[in-house]
């Protein structure tokens, strides 16, 4: 009985030695949400960061190569004790100097949260996102971004393959994004001027409005086999001369867009001056596309 008993307790001690407990981190200046970044990269467990409400000016970055969980939230009341989530109150600001916010994970699965922020001046002078930049390498990885918004971020590649996703760039197996807005955004010469996204992509109650590309896509650049555009607005973009898209351009295998306003954009001399989309499979359902603009031969 006695070696039983001893054999139990080293079973439990060990299994308790594998759990990954989440760790939550209450921050309210840049530097504490930069040091809970850092932490969360390399501390073994899925981590929940809670933005105190206010404008934190900074280039936040989480470097990591665990196949951990990420939530960053904004609203919270000072102590965290609360949480009110509205974009206009949690504000991440690049002032112009990089990119807001970096996250990368290499070679494993994980999913990423970000809800409750306004993503504001960034400005990648190579590379992609100018606002939010997330790449994740696993093989099962997830994005996810709710409630939040995107404005006046840029790209400034030397080309539309050394760059794009003024306002967010996102490579993952699936993203999934609701209740955002993207509104003056710019890729320069790079693809996407308010969101480029390669990944199986959900994107619902969204709102678009006067971004730019001088490539394809004004507003929404995707590459995914299924792609659900639902419930949104695109008005306002405008794409480059002789490219494609000005609110949207979308290339897949199974293409949805449904009860979408997309108007007044924009593709000149191009194609799909609201809408331009390449798929085997398209099903077009009550979207209102009109006064979309162009000089080339392929269409509204």
């Amino acid at each position: 009985m006695k070696k039983i008993t001893r054999y139990l307790l080293a079973l439990f001690v060990s299994m308790l030695a594998n759990i990954a407990f989440a760790e939550v981190f209450c921050v309210d200046t840049a530097e504490e949400i930069q040091a809970a970044l850092t932490s969360a990269a390399s501390n073994a467990e899925d981590d929940e960061v809670q933005i105190v409400q206010g404008t934190h000016v900074g280039n936040f970055f989480y470097i990591s190569s665990e196949s951990r969980n990420l939530s960053v939230s904004g609203g919270f009341t000072l102590g965290c004790n609360s949480q009110l989530a509205n974009p206009e109150n949690t504000i991440l600001d690049g002032a112009n100097k990089g990119g807001v916010f970096t996250i990368s994970v290499a070679n494993e699965s994980s999913q990423i949260l970000i809800y409750g922020v306004s993503i504001r001046n960034g400005l990648r002078s190579s590379g992609n996102g100018g606002g939010l930049f997330v790449n994740l390498e696993g093989a099962d990885s997830n994005v996810i971004v709710r409630k939040s918004e995107f404005v006046n971020n840029r790209t400034n590649p030397s080309n539309a393959f050394s760059g794009g996703g003024g306002g967010s760039y996102i490579n993952a197996s699936r993203a999934t994004l609701s209740n955002c807005s993207f509104i003056k955004n710019n890729s320069g010469e790079g693809q996407g001027g308010g969101l480029l996204v390669d990944a199986e992509l959900t994107l619902n109650e969204s709102y678009f409005s006067t971004n730019e590309s001088a490539y394809h896509g004004g507003g929404l650049f995707v590459i995914g086999n299924i792609i659900d555009v639902t419930g949104s607005i695109f008005i306002y973009n405008s794409s480059g001369i002789f490219k494609y898209g000005g609110g949207i351009y979308a290339r897949g295998s199974n293409i949805r867009l449904a009860n979408n306003v997309i108007a007044n954009n924009s593709s000149p001399d191009g194609g799909g001056g609201g809408v331009f989309t390449s798929s085997s499979l398209l099903n077009l359902t009550n979207n209102t596309i009109i006064y979309n603009r162009l000089a080339g031969p392929f269409g509204n």
